[in-house]
């Protein structure tokens, strides 16, 4: 019996990882559980009169998961010169796309020249998005960036205004892997346990039946 448990244990767990792979390439609201997003790249550069702030945003669950980017701009000082934001949806419980720029402080941001950029192809590409903030010139000390997901959980960076500057990913695509991995094995393990345990108690359940009918008979 316990031989035939085993080989339970190992056709579940390889049956879980064989969802896990293609749920971790569908768009939005599947995938990794409890995995916020990252800063994949951050560049800020200058294009002729602008200022652009481009702004790479990776999520397990897909990139369609990211609700919204906020950029903030600090002078030396502590005041703020610039503050805006992208969101992708009117709210957090809808995957429906409408992009939308808004500029909270400053009036630099040039809504028309804003872009996104949303990739197709491998697994990486898929739970990938970039955002390109265009601002008018302007000085500034340090940039603050937060990203949102549909769940609000989120990703912060802080760091000097400067294109000169550019932080290296905080996440590789290596680790993207080992993640979908280690997170899979640890959905096949529950699973796994769940289905032991309902099938122990089903046994049990099974001989006390069996025993009390074997009891009747004698009688």
């Amino acid at each position: 019996m316990k031989g035939r448990g085993y080989v339970t244990a190992a056709l579940v767990t390889a049956f879980v990882l064989a969802l896990a792979v293609p749920a971790a390439h569908a768009q939005s609201g599947v995938g990794v559980w409890g995995i916020p997003p990252t800063f994949s790249d951050i560049h800020i550069g200058l294009s002729g009169d602008y200022v652009e702030v481009n702004v790479t945003v990776y999520d397990q669950n897909g990139g369609l998961d990211i609700f919204s980017i906020n950029v903030v701009v600090i002078d030396g000082d502590g005041g703020i010169v610039a503050n805006a934001s992208y969101f992708q949806h009117d709210s957090n419980s809808t995957y429906d796309v409408n992009d939308r720029f808004a500029d909270h402080a400053g009036g630099h941001l040039n809504v028309q020249r804003c872009t996104v950029d949303r990739f197709t192809g491998d697994y990486v590409k898929n739970n990938t998005i970039r955002i390109i903030f265009v601002f008018s010139q302007f000085q500034g000390k340090t940039i603050r960036l937060l990203a949102s997901d549909n769940t609000w959980r989120t990703a912060f960076h802080e760091g000097p205004f400067s294109s000169e500057y550019r932080p290296p990913a905080l996440i590789t695509e290596e680790y993207q892997v080992y993640a979908l991995v280690a997170a899979s094995l640890m959905a096949a393990a529950v699973v796994a346990g769940f289905l032991f345990f309902r099938r122990g108690n089903s046994n049990k359940l099974a001989r006390k039946i069996e025993k009390i009918e074997s009891q009747h008979a004698e009688d």
